[in-house]
């Protein structure tokens, strides 16, 4: 999907279009439409040009806000195993991963997250009667239709009010050095994007019994990963938000703010507090190839001392290794997300575009290396 800007979003009946004086919302039906001008219930985040626009249930309007303010513990580090039991890639608790001043919008946004839809209840209950109705009542048809009619009619419009009751809009308008910083972002995650196999590890762990295991010295768990253009159900916003999605947590990367998602709950992280890094990893794949992958040598499934086939195994066939990529998502509130890509390339444009968006909105990242640290060890599915 190419970079976009809306100026509206539609949201059940009711549609919020942007302009130079503010949010106006509408509804109605062609021809006909109601509308209210910019003052309205909304909260405004952000400066810079990258303005946070979010409808409110109740409360008043509130002004804009300058600047994010964070929290900074120890970083985390890439968990050393030291047994063959593969250990979990340790991340943070997603509720102490969110930058304070984001934290007024991420109260709605998990609000509607825990919050319930009504309309199966309202359709089980319009059943309910339509069932009563054909019982008690079989010899009046008029009677069921008429139950048939008002149990749809209840449910759909039930359904279109869970839609707006149970939705969140953000609305940006990006000034030109932020607009172009951020379909920089886009661009590069198309990049990403274009793997043909992408997953998330999941756990590693040190291969002790290497002959059984192609002499792989790290055995990972992983999960088929998506990247794509896609937000949380219940926000509504009018950019494109590129998202890596697949194990326990999904991230979308908001034009200001990177978003953390995990189940019914969501955090965000500031671009100034994100590092990103990567690194080549050989791996040792006993599935399909992917076409777009290096192979960089071969191992044999159960292999010798001297690298050659053991004798001892029947059908001991011969594996390639892989050159993959590896990206590593880290945050000083302990986010700690592993990308895995069949394809390599330098993702220093993505980082760097990372890096203009925290400046846009007043922060500043760190001096961090673009590689991984880590030792580019033999690696296998376990």
């Amino acid at each position: 999907m190419p970079f976009y800007i809306r100026k509206s979003v539609s949201v059940g009946p009711f549609r919020f279009n942007l302009s130079k004086s503010g949010i106006g919302i509408s509804t109605g039906v062609k021809g006909f439409r109601i509308s209210s001008g910019p003052r309205g219930n909304y909260i405004n985040i952000g400066s810079h040009g990258i303005y946070y626009r979010a409808s409110l249930s109740s409360g008043k309007a509130a002004g804009q806000r300058k600047g994010l303010v964070s929290f900074s513990p120890a970083a985390p580090s890439l968990p050393q195993p030291s047994s063959t039991q593969l250990s979990q890639i340790e991340t943070g608790d997603i509720d102490r991963m969110t930058d304070s001043s984001a934290q007024e919008i991420l109260d709605h946004i998990n609000s509607k997250l825990r919050s319930l839809p009504w309309y199966p209840l309202v359709m089980i209950l319009g059943l309910v009667a339509v069932l009563l109705a054909g019982t008690y009542y079989p010899d009046k048809p008029g009677l069921l239709g008429l139950a048939a009619a008002v149990g749809l009619s209840a449910t759909v419009i039930v359904w279109r009010l869970d839609s707006v009751r149970r939705s969140v809009v953000l609305m940006y308008d990006l000034g030109e050095q932020a607009q172009t910083s951020f379909e920089a972002l886009t661009k590069s995650f198309d990049g990403m994007a274009s793997a043909q196999e992408k997953w998330v590890l999941q756990a590693q762990g040190e291969q002790k019994d290497w002959k059984r295991h192609a002499g792989a010295s790290v055995s990972v768990a992983r999960t088929a990963a998506s990247l794509e253009y896609k937000v949380p159900r219940v926000i509504k916003t009018n950019v494109s938000v590129p998202s890596i999605t697949g194990g326990r947590q999904d991230l979308y990367f908001f034009p200001d703010v990177l978003l953390v998602a995990e189940g019914r709950k969501a955090a965000a992280v500031s671009y100034a507090n994100l590092r990103i890094a990567w690194s080549d990893a050989r791996f040792i794949e006993d599935g399909r190839v992917p076409g777009d992958s290096q192979i960089v040598g071969t191992t044999w499934k159960y292999v010798n001392k001297k690298g050659g086939p053991d004798r001892r195994f029947k059908n001991n066939r011969q594996l390639p290794i892989l050159r993959y990529q590896e990206l590593l998502f880290r945050s000083t509130g302990r986010l700690n997300k592993i990308l895995q890509l069949s394809h390599n390339e330098d993702r220093a444009q993505f980082r760097s575009s990372v890096e203009q968006l925290a400046a846009a909105v007043g922060g500043r990242l760190s001096h961090t290396d673009d590689r991984l640290s880590t030792k580019p060890d033999q690696r296998n599915k376990d």
